[in-house]
């Protein structure tokens, strides 16, 4: 059963099925496209982008508007636009995250999708393509630049230590992303409680800063000891436990997610105050979701980590909610 936010109107269930509401979706994406248009001004940039069809060209900035906000999320300001080679432009975003969009694959998408398929034939995609190793934007100047990137260098140099750049640090992303994996399913307690108290503040940090539910199971090996199994990443208003099983023959005796940050209705990080998904709390579906699968388990039980820290349980024999206390080490 999948676990959501404390909220449980019909407008939070939709919101629940659409994490990210396509009316936002579609903001966020013309907002950077209208970036993205700023940037494609420069001579040099308009002169490879004249070498498409007027109709290419809209699906090429369209693509590269779709992964830039894809990275941004929702506050998106690109200050680095430039070409890596024939095929790819390479951009950076919020002065954080890199991404790519490759000309060929946008092209291929705007043709599936009928878009101005007369125009995106075969004949226009033939076309002598544009050498994107000179295109660069108004905007990516020195004083703008990659921290290692010199003041003095020319514009073509500009471009071509930024790709590499680029390279070095979609490469450190993917590294750290691989370090993310939180390594709990090896850690084994005498209690339930215990396994949930040691480990599950580590996954809130993570969920709250990527404000998406994390979820897993509380698991018990032949040995009588308890483990979580490794959390799985969800939606902004829900995550299914069962997506990450127990392993090694051990069993099910319980589950535990999280509830991201604080959120407004589209998603947003926010404070407590302007929180639309109730995220103190358990939701009517995470209640419900935890009796279902409890039924039939003795001592099953569900654990919840909020955005203010707090880890509440609930028992769906009692039907009660209980608090830890870090002090005592136990739920009241």
């Amino acid at each position: 059963m999948e676990l959501s936010r404390g909220q449980s109107s019909p407008e939070v269930q939709q919101q629940m099925q659409q994490p990210e509401p396509t009316q936002q979706r579609e903001a966020q994406v013309q907002q950077t496209r209208e970036q993205v248009d700023q940037h494609s001004q420069h001579p040099k940039m308009a002169q490879e982008l004249d070498k498409y069809t007027p109709q290419q060209q809209e699906a090429i900035k369209q693509s590269i508007a779709e992964d830039a906000a894809n990275v941004g999320r929702g506050n998106t300001k690109i200050d680095l636009l430039g070409m890596k080679d024939q095929n790819t432009v390479v951009g950076r975003v919020n002065q954080a995250f890199y991404f790519e969009t490759n000309i060929p694959q946008a092209l291929d998408k705007a043709q599936a999708a009928q878009i101005n398929s007369q125009s995106l034939s075969e004949t226009d995609k033939s076309k002598p393509q544009s050498k994107f190793d000179e295109a660069t934007t108004d905007t990516i100047k020195s004083g703008d630049s990659l921290t290692s990137i010199s003041r003095h260098l020319s514009h073509d140099e500009f471009i071509q230590s930024a790709i590499e750049e680029f390279d070095n640090n979609r490469q450190k992303q993917i590294d750290e992303e691989k370090n993310k994996i939180i390594p709990i399913e090896n850690r084994k307690f005498d209690s339930m409680d215990l396994a949930i108290s040691s480990s599950i503040e580590e996954i809130n940090k993570e969920s709250i800063k990527n404000n998406r539910e994390y979820g897993g199971l509380v698991c018990k090996d032949s040995d009588g000891k308890y483990f979580l199994s490794k959390p799985i990443i969800g939606s902004i208003a829900g995550a299914n436990p069962y997506n990450s099983p127990c392993l090694d023959k051990s069993t099910v005796v319980g589950d535990y997610h999280t509830h991201g940050n604080y959120s407004d209705k589209y998603g947003n990080a926010t404070t407590q105050d302007n929180d639309f998904y109730q995220s103190l709390r358990f939701s009517r579906t995470d209640i419900n979701g935890i009796e279902t699968d409890g039924s039939g388990i003795k001592g099953y039980a569900g654990y919840l980590s909020t955005p203010d820290g707090t880890i509440q349980k609930y028992d769906p024999e009692t039907k009660m909610v209980t608090i830890y206390d870090s002090t005592t080490n136990t739920f009241k």
